[in-house]
């Protein structure tokens, strides 16, 4: 039976930034007829500040950012490529077929899109596994690239423009922690030169919740309603059962998907998981959808938090309502 590793991860930082200060400064006049004080998004979200691309720039754009980046330093050649964001260029054809050409990636190169909220990612490095363990492929590149620019600008306008009550405002909460980032990820059938092998991997799903968060265009603005307190409590209450599904539930390190500080505490209180070995970026970067976990995985290599040496649980969570759940396991 074929091993299947991480060869490489890489992400592509956001180059501008709203802070919770300057979101709550565009929406005051909400703020003032609800009487609501300067400082609670914040202080519910644990989010500080949420990247943006403002300047016109395609999802595929991002993802060919990331996915050259990771070429560059990675000379393999490619036999699959997955795209796996939650924002596309359009609806057909497929954003990685944008990908496959900026990449100039070979005509032997399949590609196709993944979407699956949030666990996007996640779900395209389940599927890469498969086919290389299968023989389809030897290489695969999966790429993401989340704009959260549309989103912010549409949530903050109809706010603004709305006549909403508190309880409407509560259900865009969740669109004002979205933030943006590119990841690429590579995976290979060699652990020569690789962070990590893949191990086990479980899913699990509660599609009864899926009205609890819904993205839309509506009436021309980009949307997304959600029900955050049913959505924490029915994402922990799977995420728990899935979980158990672990032969061995200690991990050195942990990378739970990037909500915000309700979500993390509620998580790891659940799981069992000591304070401290998870590491989190929602705080400056917010949640940047399929991108999040790869995003703060990269970001954790850099800064050392974890290692190659490191056995690693990557805890994913998306509306639907999805989780899955991978081991990284270092390199024998």
């Amino acid at each position: 039976m074929k091993k299947v590793y991480i060869k490489a991860i890489t992400h592509i930082d956001p180059p501008e930034y709203f802070t919770s200060e300057v979101i709550e400064s565009m929406i005051s006049k909400t703020y003032e007829k609800l009487n609501l004080t300067q400082g609670r998004l914040e202080f519910i979200t644990g989010v500080k500040r949420r990247g943006f691309w403002s300047s016109p720039i395609r999802p595929s754009d991002i993802s060919i950012l990331a996915g050259k980046k990771i070429l560059k330093k990675n000379n393999h050649r490619i036999d699959l490529l997955i795209n796996a964001s939650v924002c596309r260029n359009c609806d057909e054809p497929s954003t990685a077929s944008f990908v496959h050409d900026g990449l100039e990636l070979t005509d032997s190169c399949e590609s196709f899109d993944l979407s699956n909220a949030c666990l996007g990612v996640m779900n395209a490095i389940k599927v890469a596994k498969s086919c290389i363990k299968a023989g389809d492929a030897t290489n695969v590149l999966i790429t993401s690239g989340e704009n959260s620019r549309d989103l912010l600008k549409d949530t903050i306008r109809v706010i603004e423009e709305t006549d909403i009550s508190r309880k409407d405002l509560k259900k865009y909460l969740a669109s004002l922690t979205i933030g943006s980032s590119g990841t690429a990820v590579l995976l290979g059938d060699t652990s020569e030169g690789a962070l990590w092998e893949v191990g086990e991997i479980h899913s699990k799903s509660d599609s009864s919740a899926h009205k609890l968060c819904e993205g839309r265009v509506v009436d021309g603005a980009l949307l997304m309603e959600t029900n955050s307190e049913e959505l924490l409590k029915s994402g922990i209450e799977l995420a728990k059962r899935n979980f158990e599904r672990f032969s061995d539930k200690k991990f050195d390190n942990y990378i739970l998907h990037q909500v915000g500080s309700a979500h993390r505490k509620h998580l790891l209180d659940a799981l069992g998981i000591k304070d401290g070995l998870d590491y989190s970026i929602f705080e400056e970067f917010g949640n940047s959808g399929s991108s999040a976990v790869i995003t703060a995985l990269s970001k954790a290599l850099e800064s050392e938090f974890v290692t190659k040496d490191n056995r690693i649980g990557l805890l994913g969570i998306g509306s639907g309502l999805h989780t899955l759940m991978m081991e990284l396991v270092p390199c024998q």
